[in-house]
């Protein structure tokens, strides 16, 4: 059910963010492509998809769980890596993108610069 609902979003292409020095790999995210699937969240997402939005700021109202964010700049710099607690809300000025991951999931290191590589959409059925 929560991958029916997630293949039916708005066509976000999915990449895997890399960090080419440490072999930091995000697995598969989704890069949001609407207004509608930035506010849709994680919510319909498969465990283990990450979502990365292009904003400079990101809520947890209704998460019952903590969010992993990661705030990266234009260029891909990593800026900070963070847990949202539920019911918060960021606000950042130098991030143009922010990356959320479920709680577990590892995140970058701080200063390094990801590579934004494409994946297949089917890499997300089993």
């Amino acid at each position: 059910m929560r991958r029916a609902a997630y293949q039916g979003r708005s066509a976000g292409r999915i990449v895997d963010l890399r960090d080419p020095v440490g072999g930091w790999r995000s697995g598969p995210v989704l890069v949001a492509a609407s207004f509608r699937d930035r506010r849709r969240g994680l919510a319909p997402a498969p465990d283990g998809v990450g979502l990365l939005v292009a904003t400079r700021s990101v809520h947890s109202l209704t998460m019952r769980v903590a969010l992993g964010i990661a705030l990266i700049d234009t260029a891909g710099t990593v800026l900070h890596v963070m847990r949202l607690d539920p019911g918060r809300v960021l606000l950042t000025g130098s991030a143009g993108w922010i990356l959320e991951t479920i709680p577990g999931e590892s995140l970058p290191v701080p200063g390094r610069r990801l590579l934004v590589v494409p994946m297949l959409a089917g890499c997300l059925e089993s």
